[in-house]
């Protein structure tokens, strides 16, 4: 009987396999690209959120953008002065009071064509002083003994033209216009009435549609009673 070796008996163990590649070598180069990698990716994600802030900072700029900028004049290039958006000169200004109150004054028939011209024009005017107006209209109206069918016409005064000391600076934003206007009243075509005036009236910048209001102008009262300086009729 073949005797076996005795389990107590120490196993040998294999002694390890030497190579010309250290075995640490590998494992450096690998963590050295994982670590490429990940400093890679997150440049690209900063990139990315920089921009996507950048889009969103973009995409407000140009929903803020008003589709139309109201500009008053240009600056004379010639002379190298220069102006910005919001300037607006006295002479627009006291283009605009002009025309509103020719517009509103001028009818054919005063006796329903003055408030009309009121309502026409309430865009151009605070709601103060269209109610001022009415006022107006309606006490000069029973001081006539006729009204129906009388027309009306306003004009600036003869001789009468723009000039620097009409429109008067209250504010960057807010101005007084003096108006040397002509009223002229017929009936059939005949001048029953004629008389020189002149009115003071405040215009001032104010938020506005411009499908409602294009110019950027409100008058918003008088800056004092308007005077009679002429009577001829």
């Amino acid at each position: 009987m073949t005797k076996t070796k005795s389990n107590s008996a120490k196993e040998q163990i294999a002694p390890p396999l030497k190579e010309n590649i250290s075995k640490r070598s590998l494992p450096k180069k690998m963590m050295r690209f994982s670590d490429e990698t990940r400093d890679h990716i997150k440049t690209l994600r900063a990139v990315g959120f920089g921009l996507a802030g950048l889009f969103c900072v973009t995409a407000y700029g140009l929903y803020r953008i008003p589709d139309t900028i109201l500009l008053y004049q240009t600056p004379n290039l010639e002379s190298g002065s220069t102006r910005t958006i919001s300037d607006v000169p006295a002479y627009s200004v006291y283009g605009f009071g002009l025309y509103v109150m020719q517009q509103i004054f001028n009818t054919n028939d005063i006796s329903d064509g003055l408030q009309k011209n009121i309502i026409a024009y309430r865009n151009y005017l605070t709601p103060e002083f269209a109610q001022e107006l009415e006022t107006m209209i309606k006490l000069e109206l029973k001081k006539s003994i006729a009204t129906r069918g009388v027309s009306q016409e306003v004009r600036e005064m003869v001789g009468a033209r723009f000039d620097d000391k009409k429109v008067f600076k209250l504010s960057a934003s807010k101005w007084v216009v003096y108006l040397d206007l002509q009223f002229v009243n017929r009936v059939n075509g005949q001048k029953t009435k004629d008389i020189l005036a002149r009115y003071p009236i405040v215009v001032e910048k104010a938020d506005f549609d411009p499908a409602k209001n294009p110019t950027g102008l409100r008058i918003t009262g008088f800056y004092g009673e308007p005077t009679r300086i002429g009577l001829d009729g």
